[in-house]
């Protein structure tokens, strides 16, 4: 799991500045305290339930530690799958190049133990999965959600097996795994399976800011042509900013500029300058 979070965080700050932008945001984060983190505050006093694990990731166990510090030990696997444990506290620890923070925790057995606070993830616990969360999720079986696609196809429980899918596709939702699998990928607790129209099915990670819709996000009233460019992910004039961030996702960045007759803004993509007048794209420029 680790050399899974150390890849998407490769993969968010990728390219020519990517370690000037990482190093930046992580100075940002880690000069902060912890009640500059009301989400993650939130967590105090719910509980959580330790993740079973396929077999590739079942020698890393638990990571947990006895005291607030970046060496992270290891508790038995067999022992804790399956327990219940609260978030007691949100806490600063040992300082090395960036100070630190973490979960402080009580396990079902009364002891207990420190986790990594991870900023890309700020609501989570590593190999957890919290019971308000599952609760929420439970409400989505049955009905439907449509799945933003990402650059890999969805995972399923076959390490050796995945499903492609359109993106914002319309599938339903027939279960949930909490199982953490090795071969997957998405940042969340536990994953929604999913059947799509023509019976094909997979896993899509429960994390509803970034993997998928609970509702229908297109409108009657938007036009052929702007639905169909969403569909394929890409961005025409005349797109509002709405429409836009269904079409290519939240930009890296966005550079605004007012003015006596209105806002204008640059939103940065990847390869992709997208300008906005007014909340409608005006013109766009690619690196192709």
């Amino acid at each position: 799991m680790r050399r899974f979070m150390l890849l998407f965080v490769l993969a968010l700050f990728a390219g020519t500045a990517g370690a000037d932008r990482l190093d930046s945001h992580l100075r940002s984060v880690y000069s902060k305290t912890p009640d500059d983190f009301p989400e993650a505050r939130k967590r105090i006093g719910q509980v959580f339930v330790l993740r079973e694990m396929s077999d590739s990731l079942k020698k890393y166990q638990y990571r947990f530690s006895k005291e607030p510090r970046i060496g992270i030990e290891k508790i038995d696997y067999d022992k804790y799958r399956g327990q219940e444990g609260k978030v007691i506290d949100l806490v600063a620890g040992e300082t090395g190049r960036f100070k630190k923070f973490y979960w402080l925790v009580e396990f079902g057995d009364g002891t207990r133990g420190y986790a990594e606070w991870l900023p890309l993830v700020p609501e989570y616990i590593e190999g957890t999965y919290f019971k308000t969360d599952m609760a929420v999720a439970e409400k989505l079986v049955g009905h439907s959600v449509w799945v933003i696609k990402k650059q890999r196809p969805l995972a399923t429980p076959a390490p050796d097996k995945t499903v492609e899918i359109k993106h914002l596709e319309k599938v339903t939702v027939i279960g949930i795994d909490t199982i953490a699998y090795g071969h997957g990928y998405g940042v969340a607790p536990f994953w929604l399976r999913i059947k799509t129209d023509d019976g094909r099915e997979a896993l899509v990670a429960y994390d509803a800011r970034r993997s998928f819709h609970s509702q229908n996000p297109f409108q009657k009233s938007w036009k052929p042509a702007i639905v169909e460019a969403i569909r394929n992910q890409q961005v025409i004039i005349g797109m509002t900013t709405e429409q836009t961030r269904l079409a290519l996702g939240e930009p890296m960045r966005i550079n605004r500029t007012v003015t006596a007759t209105g806002a204008t803004e640059q939103w940065v993509y990847r390869g992709l300058y997208v300008y906005m007048d007014n909340g409608k794209v005006r013109a766009f420029q690619d690196s192709h």
